[in-house]
């Protein structure tokens, strides 16, 4: 759960740096300018801990990852009990001097002991676009969305290669499910009184997804039209989308838990109606996570108690009937 890029993205979008310079900077996702000095949070609850983690070494072709460890300050102990040896011996170079072992980075990082007592405190925190004090960087990709705000936008998180825990055929069962919940709103693309739906994938290789959703009868008339153009969004970015869009489909990704759980039940303002993964049902962890989400089964299917996804549908095509044209 404690994801690197889980903690980027919340200090983001709080406002409140919760992890160093040096170690924002050197994750495979990028960091954010600013955020030199940690925030004093409540140290009971967020205790701050060094990471150092080592370069993995060429070994017959292969290369042995070692995890990264949370180093305590001096007088301190590991987080994660037993040290393994590679890791003493990473400790033992560390401590003498960092040219010496060839750390990949090494910074100080603030993590909530309990994500059920820290997440609400985040989601208080939250300062996105439509917040009543925004921070700047929501407001500087509320202008860079890809979206058209005269379209009903469907974002989905595909995620595959590395793992795939939920499968491919998954996506196509679910969007048909939830098309059917306002299908009498759409229409043929020549007519001017209905909902323009469009699903926007957003994955390492979205044609991968594209291709399947392509099939879909709504997309075949013409009536939802599918994109996968995002793979060259950074990530920050992608967060933005997916908090923007009408319906967020999210996917097993510590990327996408921080996503769903601000996105709650999609009625706090410029929110998502979320649908989450049917991995939510069998992890607690994850229905932290996904509180007041629609959770979807292995079928793609779900249930919409409070019609949230029909009010939505509705609603957003009465703005668009009543916006002026471009």
């Amino acid at each position: 759960m404690c994801d690197v890029l889980m903690g980027i993205l919340l200090s983001t979008y709080t406002g409140i740096p919760l992890a160093s310079p040096q170690l924002e900077h050197s994750g495979n996702h990028g960091g954010y300018p600013g955020a030199e000095d940690l925030f004093k949070l409540d140290p009971t609850l967020f205790p701050t801990s060094t990471r150092a983690c080592p370069r993995p070494e060429q070994n017959g072709g292969k290369i042995p990852i070692t995890p990264p460890h949370n180093v305590m300050p001096p007088g301190g102990s590991w987080h994660d009990g037993d040290i393994p040896e590679q890791d003493c011996a990473a400790m033992e170079a560390f401590s003498a001097g960092l040219d010496k072992c060839g750390i990949i980075y090494v910074g100080t990082e603030v993590w909530p002991i309990s994500y059920e007592d820290a997440l609400p405190m985040f989601r208080r925190l939250y300062r996105g676009p439509h917040s009543a004090h925004p921070s700047q960087t929501a407001l500087d990709h509320q202008k860079q969305l890809k979206y058209d705000p005269n379209k009903f936008n469907v974002a989905v998180h595909f995620r595959h290669g590395d793992i795939t825990p939920t499968p491919k055929e998954y996506y196509p069962k679910l969007l048909a499910n939830v098309l059917s919940k306002f299908e009498d709103l759409l229409g043929p693309p020549e007519s001017a009184h209905r909902l323009p739906v469009v699903v926007w994938i957003f994955s390492e290789d979205p044609a991968v997804l594209v291709a399947d959703l392509e099939q879909l009868p709504e997309v075949r008339a013409g009536s939802v039209e599918v994109r996968g153009d995002t793979s060259q969004i950074p990530m920050l970015l992608t967060f933005s989308h997916w908090l923007a869009a009408d319906i967020w489909i999210s996917c097993d990704s510590s990327i996408a838990w921080p996503a769903s759980y601000l996105a709650g039940d999609g009625t706090a303002p410029g929110m998502p109606i979320a649908i989450a993964p049917p991995s939510t049902r069998q992890h607690p962890e994850f229905r932290t996570f996904a509180e007041g989400n629609i959770v979807a089964n292995i079928e793609g299917e779900f249930q919409d108690a409070r019609g949230a996804l029909r009010n939505r549908a509705e609603k957003r095509l009465r703005e668009i009937l009543e916006s002026p044209p471009n």
